[in-house]
């Protein structure tokens, strides 16, 4: 856009005074071919003069003429003298007068206008140069024309003034009014912009507060969930050892541990061990719960030799992952990812542990707390079995011996004897008392009869763990042995067993050997006796019977024991 351009008011009023410039030049060459107002080569010089002006002006507006605004004040001034003089040149009737003066009144506007910035003080002076123009041409005229038409011509020039004077303000007021359009809007777009960039500014404050409440929210869910696991877990965790603080009974302990990890964590297995002889069991407890009936039964298999490698470690939990699972066997293709290997401890003692495994491998990411508060909580049941266990079964044995004593076997007998008669199984019991126990006694001594007490109880216990029995110290020198589910012939072989093996082994005490003999009744349910109750008394018979034809005999119950006196 051309450096004049910039302002649309003149753009647009320059482009009406140029119309003005082409009827000026047609008035002119009417002029020549009719009126003749002045010479012909005066007219020709005119309208070359306007040609000219119409060239330059177009020039410098549209082949963008970068001169200075001075300048082309200096030009338009140029113009209002030159066409100021060709106004007082012609005749003042005639209609090249008329678009002069038009001209002129467009120039003069120009003039004032353009460059000014419509600052008061330079369109002030740009006004007052207008005189001298309008000076110029009014003398002029006065030379070419009578005095009626001078005077005339002076008001027109006056008019003239007046009218660019009229609309160089209206100009001046429109800007004034465009400019102050203009502040107010930038005021108002400079109000929205700031209002806009506060509302972008609470906008971005309003997301960022949303986004952290919705984070707090995804927290507080999480830390809810997390709430309602923790719950879930005390709970469980409680019910756990509610139920072991009930029960001396260590397998059901076992089982409902393995439930509460499964109902609670939902593992893909649950395996508990307990070696043996931990709570007075002679063989390892196992649990396994899994919905792998394959592995299952695999791991049954291999679980004992798992706890001995992890019996030999140091004792920590361990939580291993992917191909660190798949080295054991019973995993075989089952999806288990991790797996959790966690010893029970007692005294630097491993006697158990626990597997929990998963097919999700961030299923320990929270740790083993739950595992190990439920690990705790069977030490506990454990240790108050053990010593349930060990107060009752001191209570139920002998001390010397080591083997039950009288009061407990009464129990174990009449549990044995409705088991027999209600599977309708024979029953063997036999009675055996040491020979010449006093003679031992007064010979070596008590501590010497202490050792003999104790090699035959011995001898008794090992032949009823072997044979499935049970046996007690029924008084001072004799005990009982009761075979469930053997009948005489069975029983007489296992009594002389037994019989033979004590007489071969002698008690040796203080460098000497003492041989040591029993006497021994046998009697059987119901082959030989009929009644439950008095089998104990016909072994009794049969045993002193024994005693009275020679001792160290065994004596099968038979009717010639109930006629010796």
């Amino acid at each position: 856009m051309s450096k004049f351009n910039s302002d649309n008011f003149i753009e647009n009023y320059s482009f009406y005074h140029k119309v003005i410039y082409v009827f000026a030049i047609l008035s002119v060459v009417l002029n020549i071919f009719i009126q003749k107002d002045l010479p012909t080569n005066t007219l020709i010089v005119i309208c070359l003069i306007l040609a000219f002006f119409l060239v330059a002006d177009s020039i410098m507006y549209y082949l963008e003429y970068f001169g200075s605004y001075t300048f082309f004040t200096m030009f338009r001034y140029v113009e209002l003298l030159v066409f100021s003089v060709i106004q007082g040149l012609v005749d003042k009737s005639s209609i090249l007068l008329a678009v002069l003066l038009i001209l002129v009144a467009f120039v003069a506007v120009e003039f004032v206008l353009q460059g000014s910035d419509y600052d008061v003080n330079s369109m002030h002076q740009k006004k007052y140069a207008l005189i001298l123009p309008m000076f110029l041409s009014i003398v002029i005229a006065y030379d070419q024309t009578s005095e009626a038409a001078w005077f005339t011509y002076f008001v027109m020039e006056f008019m003239l003034f007046m009218v660019v004077y009229i609309i160089v303000n209206w100009f001046a007021k429109l800007h004034s009014v465009h400019i102050k359009q203009v502040n107010d809007m930038s005021l108002e777009m400079s109000q929205v912009e700031t209002n806009n960039a506060k509302l972008l500014e609470y906008q971005e404050r309003v997301k960022t507060i949303n986004e952290q409440i919705n984070y707090q929210k995804f927290e507080l869910a999480h830390a809810n969930k997390v709430l309602e696991q923790v719950n879930i877990e005390v709970n469980s965790q409680t019910d756990v050892m509610r139920y072991m603080t009930s029960t001396f009974d260590i397998l059901k302990c076992i089982n409902v541990l393995t439930d509460a990890i499964m109902e609670v964590k939902n593992p893909k297995f649950c395996a508990i061990y307990v070696d043996k002889n931990v709570y007075m069991n002679a063989l390892g407890s196992c649990i396994i719960k899994t919905n792998y009936s394959s592995m299952q039964r695999r791991l049954k298999k291999e679980i004992e030799s798992i706890f001995e490698s992890v019996s030999s470690g140091k004792g920590n939990p361990e939580i291993l992952y992917d191909d660190e699972v798949k080295q054991f066997k019973f995993i075989g293709d089952a999806n288990i990812n991790a797996m959790s290997v966690m010893p029970f401890v007692d005294n630097n003692k491993v006697y158990g542990m626990m597997l929990v495994g998963s097919d999700d491998k961030e299923f320990f990411s929270n740790g083993l707390g739950y595992y190990e508060n439920c690990i705790v909580e069977f030490n506990v049941a454990v240790n108050r079995t053990k010593l349930y266990l060990k107060m009752q079964d001191m209570a139920r044995k002998d001390g010397l011996t080591g083997i039950y004593n009288r009061i407990y076997f009464n129990e174990l007998f009449e549990k044995a004897l409705s088991d027999a008669k209600r599977r309708k199984k024979p029953i063997s019991v036999a009675l055996f008392d040491i020979d010449k126990f006093k003679n031992v006694n007064d010979t070596y001594g008590h501590i010497a009869g202490d050792k003999v007490i104790q090699m035959v109880a011995s001898m008794g216990q090992k032949y009823a763990d072997m044979y499935s029995g049970f046996t007690c110290r029924y008084g001072g020198e004799e005990f009982l042995l009761v075979l469930p589910d053997y009948d005489e012939e069975k029983a007489l072989a296992v009594v002389e067993e037994l019989h033979n093996e004590i007489k071969s082994t002698p008690v040796t005490y203080n460098d000497i050997e003492i041989s040591v003999n029993v006497c021994i009744g046998l009697t059987s349910y119901p082959s030989l006796c009929d009644d439950t109750k008095i089998l104990v008394s016909r072994a009794d018979k049969a045993m002193y019977y024994g005693k009275k034809n020679g001792r160290g005999r065994l004596i099968v119950d038979n009717p010639s024991i109930d006629y010796e006196e």
